[in-house]
């Protein structure tokens, strides 16, 4: 895992300038509402540029927001309007960090950084290396061997995961560039309290998260075929906004007859996902690409065993045997075969939510996250 970073105490006040074209739901709006708040209690002053008007990050209300004119072609996120912003705000201050990496305002910065000295932090969140089709592969693929001839003027990037620290080592970033920083776990989900509903003999399988195919929900409901074999009123609920695959799965469960056993929620309140992670019996994560995932975390944090394929990041959330089962056949019945070992064996399932719980609650901290992120701020600055 490499060597941790030393955590300073600061006791200096920063002008950040934090670029975000979109947040429109998962680790990044967490990110930002769990930083935001945070950096402003420490006496930081933040400024946000953002092309999203859907307010996903109420703490933006707090803090001196742009939000600029925005459009994603192919999730390349276009924000020409926001130069004169951006160029204001070069001139205010001491560190500008941007989200996301394929987008007009990274490059902008990245590109024409010799004709200002503020130091460029970029955090990738999954946008430099992952895509969901044969086209946005090879745009990024020719997007990302342009920019990489400009990767010098960047201070430092961000992995979320030493995963996605190998993946963009492998593209051509050095790895002496690239300092990973997890993301951490929101403390209203360790004081969940685990609650039964319904008859013993139901089953609650939980996804949370947006219906899109990075998130390869069809493969969860493909498993659920074979996990209504074995026990006929299992459920799978399927709570998150719809990203144009709703309409498949629902007649995938139609075609496969299970329709019955299976539920779409939307998108839900926090309200709503504290009931459901308190419910349910087990939460999937079917994800093949996903370099690191909060959902997972929330649902460790409530005591919930985790199933996820031993991809990506997983294996850095998840300790297989321990606070899960990580599957290494991608194929749906190694995933029914997974969820149905936790269900049927309700005493490894209670141990595994109680091993989760400590295990992210000692690893994965908002407060870690903050510091180490103030400190190397302070480097890029010169303030250290």
């Amino acid at each position: 895992m490499g060597r941790r970073r030393k955590i300073i105490v600061l006791r200096y006040t920063l002008n950040i300038a934090i670029v975000a074209p979109f947040i429109l739901g998962g680790g990044l709006t967490v990110h930002l509402r769990e930083t935001i708040p945070r950096f402003r209690k420490t006496g930081h002053k933040i400024t946000l540029i953002t092309g999203d008007t859907s307010k996903a990050v109420p703490e933006a209300d707090l803090v001196k927001t742009y939000h600029v004119w925005a459009f994603p072609i192919e999730n390349y996120g276009f924000m020409p309007s926001a130069i004169l912003n951006v160029n204001r705000l070069l001139k205010e201050s001491h560190i500008m960090h941007i989200h996301g990496y394929t987008h007009f305002l990274a490059d902008y910065l990245t590109i024409t950084k010799s004709l200002h000295r503020i130091p460029l932090i970029i955090s990738f969140h999954g946008s430099f290396h992952q895509a969901t089709t044969p086209q946005m592969y090879y745009l990024k693929k020719i997007h990302n061997k342009f920019m990489l001839k400009f990767q010098t003027h960047v201070y430092k990037f961000i992995a979320v995961s030493y995963y996605e620290k190998q993946e963009v080592i492998k593209w051509g970033i050095p790895k002496q560039k690239v300092e990973v920083i997890y993301n951490g776990v929101p403390m209203q989900y360790l004081s969940l309290r685990r609650k039964r509903e319904g008859a013993v003999n139901t089953k609650t399988i939980l996804f949370l998260g947006r219906l899109a195919p990075s998130k390869n929900p069809e493969l969860l409901v493909s498993a659920m075929k074979y996990i209504t074999n074995e026990i006929k009123d299992s459920k799978l609920i399927l709570a998150g906004p719809d990203w144009g695959m709703q309409r498949k799965l629902e007649k995938m469960a139609v075609r496969l007859g299970i329709e019955r056993n299976v539920k779409f929620l939307g998108k839900v309140s926090e309200k709503q996902k504290n009931e459901l992670l308190a419910s349910s019996d087990v939460f999937v994560y079917p994800s093949l690409q996903d370099v690191f995932s909060i959902s997972v975390l929330e649902a460790s944090a409530a005591e919930l065993p985790v199933v996820a394929f031993n991809v990506g990041g997983n294996s850095e959330m998840v300790i297989n045997g321990y606070t899960g089962i990580l599957v290494d056949d991608l194929i749906p019945k190694a995933l029914a075969d997974a969820i149905l070992r936790v269900l049927i064996d309700t005493q490894m399932a209670k141990k595994m939510g109680e091993a989760g719980r400590k295990y992210v609650s000692n690893k994965f901290s908002w407060k870690e996250t903050v510091n180490r992120l103030e400190t190397l701020y302070c480097e890029a600055a010169g303030l250290l």
